[in-house]
């Protein structure tokens, strides 16, 4: 990804690679896609481009692949399991969750007082949120959201204490009579093309769903409210009509998106917007770009709360392999924004702090959001 001299997205270098097509070299011998039309017709080629989260780790396991990394048909079929406990009927049975969670933690944040809005709010919602869907018992719920925010993507199926824990959970599971109906032990009684999945894959699925759940979500809320403590106009309309807050929340996916570039592999000799992409090499899948796209969007620099597709962005990515967390990602986000712009009458700076651009490359988030809230 193109990056300014500040750490940030260069999005006017990008502009300007749009201007000489959907894709362009990378220095390194591979390709970045920056159009929104190559974007999404690059994602929907599932068979010529597939997720390398790899990092340069080779030979890794079949069975320590993360969903996204999985060839078809079998990623379609893990998929399933994934669809059922994080489909509409389970959001509905979370939603209760998410609104004491947010509750619970504005009361201790709306004081009046300067607040760390990461440490206290935005951190918080994606670890907890996912702790009980995944099954993680309340009293553990601590300590799992301190392992969510150390980052779970370094290494797979190592002795780590999180995998440790997992496996854990997975033995108590396997000991009950009537095991809970939740992710952990969906994945146990599952099978897949006639086998079960093993202990590997399921703790590597597992650790799949908290770290993308966790990472990507709140930098979204804190992308979000990053935004809206420098445009207290935009903020006031979201306190005179909660019906913006939905929108909100997807022009922060677009504009801000969490997630800037994910990477493929090239699996076959393919063309994308007239270029040649021979096998092996890496197409980095220029998100944060294509949400940017003149083609696509009017204005695409500015944050509209009135743009009249809202959800038309890539943010969750596209095709068949899109995120499978996108509609609990949402419900969190608008979730949390509902209850805060309820509680909060205005969100204000804290003079003399320092405070990151946003959006940051990869999954960085700021250190710190200093605010003081002015009780509603």
């Amino acid at each position: 990804m193109t990056l300014a001299a500040d750490g940030s997205v260069d999005f006017e270098a990008l502009a300007e690679l749009r201007r000489q097509g959907g894709v362009c070299p990378l220095g390194s011998g591979g390709w970045l896609v920056v159009g929104h039309d190559a974007l999404v017709e690059a994602l929907k080629d599932v068979g010529s481009f597939r997720a390398d989260l790899s990092f340069g780790v080779p030979d890794i396991p079949d069975e320590l692949l993360f969903l996204s990394e999985i060839p078809e048909p079998r990623h379609g079929r893990v998929r399933r399991i994934y669809n059922a406990q994080l489909g509409p009927h389970r959001l509905a049975e979370a939603e209760p969750f998410i609104r004491a969670l947010c509750t619970g933690l504005l009361d201790r944040l709306v004081s009046g007082h300067e607040v760390d809005l990461v440490a206290g709010y935005t951190s918080q919602i994606p670890s907890g949120v996912i702790a009980h869907v995944i099954g993680v018992p309340a009293e553990d719920a601590d300590r799992f959201v301190a392992w969510s925010n150390d980052g779970l993507m370094l290494g797979r199926d190592a002795e780590t204490p999180f995998l440790t824990y997992i496996s854990h959970l997975m033995a108590v599971r396997r000991a009950m009579a009537d095991p809970p109906d939740d992710v952990i032990g969906a994945l146990l009684a599952a099978e897949v093309e006639g086998a079960p999945l093993s202990d590997a894959e399921i703790r590597t699925q597992i650790q799949f769903i908290v770290a993308s759940a966790v990472d990507t979500t709140r930098k979204l809320l804190a992308n979000l409210l990053s935004w809206l403590l420098f445009h207290p106009d935009l903020y006031r309309r979201l306190r005179v009509d909660r019906a913006l807050v939905p929108v909100a929340v997807e022009e922060t996916l677009r504009l801000l998106a969490p997630v800037q570039t994910v990477p493929r592999k090239c699996t076959r000799p393919t063309e994308l917007d007239g270029v040649d992409i021979a096998p092996g090499q890496v197409v980095m899948i220029g998100i944060g770009s294509a949400n940017r796209d003149e083609r696509v969007f009017e204005d695409p620099d500015r944050f509209s709360l009135d743009r009249p597709n809202p959800r038309n962005h890539v943010g969750f990515g596209a095709g068949p392999h899109i995120c499978p967390g996108a509609s609990l990602a949402r419900l969190e986000a608008t979730v949390a924004m509902e209850l805060f712009v309820d509680r909060v009458a205005e969100l204000q700076p804290v003079p003399g702090a320092t405070y990151e651009p946003v959006p940051t490359p990869e999954l960085k988030l700021p250190r710190a959001l200093r605010a003081r809230l002015v009780p509603a």
